[in-house]
């Protein structure tokens, strides 16, 4: 039996919705923040599902990766969301491929869009939802 002082909370899930204004910025790529989480959290699953591709102006592609400020796609790997369409994107970064990672201090999960062809605010329309299912451990 593990001792109560490491036992982790149940699965807490966080949904966060973002729409392509969120992203806009007069550049190529900009990093918004999604959640903070507690200290002692560790992130099991993350997915980011793109419920209107992104379109506009002279983008060529526009990726939405997650992480944080240590490794912005420690979580999702991201992906091209005008090729991909409408889709639930889940290619794990190193954080959710290798043995995970507890945050020691409250941190923030982070998405990062970047775009070619175009500023990412010359999109017209881009929504997305993510979902972060994680736990923290009582130390």
């Amino acid at each position: 039996m593990i001792p109560n002082m490491m036992q982790p909370s149940l699965v807490q899930v966080l949904r966060v919705t973002k729409a392509y204004t969120d992203f806009s910025t007069a550049g190529l790529t900009l990093t918004i923040n999604l959640a903070t989480l507690p200290a002692f959290s560790r992130v099991i699953a993350l997915s980011c599902q793109c419920t209107t591709a992104p379109a506009g102006g002279a983008l060529a592609t526009y990726t939405v990766e997650a992480g944080d400020a240590g490794d912005p796609n420690g979580y999702e790997a991201g992906a091209d969301h005008i090729a991909g369409g409408v889709a639930m994107y889940e290619t794990h970064g190193a954080y959710l491929t290798t043995a995970g990672r507890t945050v020691t201090a409250a941190t923030a999960v982070q998405a990062t869009a970047t775009s070619t062809g175009a500023n990412l605010n010359a999109a017209t329309q881009g929504a997305w939802t993510f979902r972060i299912a994680y736990v923290t451990y009582n130390y």
